[in-house]
Formats: structure tokens, C-alpha cells, sequence
């Protein structure tokens, strides 16, 4: 993975924890945490520009990030500080960083993917 790509993925599981967070969800929270904590051991092991990061380790965060975007389709509580309004959004900015985590994990290919969307857009 790139390093912006390890920052897009580091900063969706984040968002998802919050939704763990949020509903209590404590079985979550720790499965959450100790995804963030391997992804965080691998970047730091890193001696180039791009992070080996394990397929099942992406597929696993893919995942998470689903569930935490499909509970608040489905009416879960939402983070302290998002809007009621943002509950569409949020639910499908975690499903769009989901799949482009997924598309990483499923590049054959030795060149790095893409993006799947623009961290800080304007």
C-alpha cells in the first residue's frame, strides 16, 4: 500500500471505531483497535514508500468498515459530533473506503492502486 493509502485506511477505521464507540459495542471496539494497532506495527516496519500490509489484514478492515456503515444505514447511533443530516453520507463514505480497501487487497498486479478517493477534498 501507499502511504496515502495506509492514511485513507487508518482514518476510515478510525471513523468506524467511533460507530463501535458509539453503540457500545465492545466486541467491536477491541476487533477495531487491534486491526488499527497491526496496521500501525506493519507501517512502522516499513523501509519505502510503500507498506506490505497482509490481504486478510485489508479484507478484515474492509469488513469492519462495512458493518459500522451498514448499522448506521440502519438507524445506529451516529459519532458525537455528526449530524443526523450526515447519517447517508457517513454511512457511504465507510461503504466507498470498504470497497477501495477491497480493491487494494485484490490487486495482482506490483504496481500500487490508485487511490479511491481524495483524502482532503475541496
Amino acid at each position: 500500500m501507499s502511504i496515502p493509502a495506509v492514511g485513507l485506511t487508518t482514518a476510515a477505521l478510525a471513523e468506524a471505531l467511533k460507530v463501535a464507540h458509539a453503540n457500545l459495542k465492545d466486541i467491536a471496539i477491541s476487533e477495531g483497535l487491534s486491526h488499527l494497532s497491526t496496521l500501525g506495527m506493519i507501517t512502522a516496519e516499513a523501509s519505502a514508500f510503500l507498506v506490505p500490509v497482509p490481504r486478510p489484514l485489508l479484507l478484515r478492515i474492509a469488513r469492519f468498515l462495512d458493518m459500522a456503515g451498514t448499522s448506521i444505514k440502519y438507524g445506529a447511533n451516529l459519532p458525537e459530533g455528526l449530524a443526523e443530516s450526515g447519517r447517508a453520507q457517513f454511512a457511504e463514505i465507510l461503504s466507498i473506503d470498504a470497497d477501495g480497501i477491497r480493491a487494494i487487497a485484490n490487486n495482482d498486479s506490483d504496481d500500487a492502486p490508485e487511490l479511491w478517493r481524495t483524502p482532503n477534498p475541496r
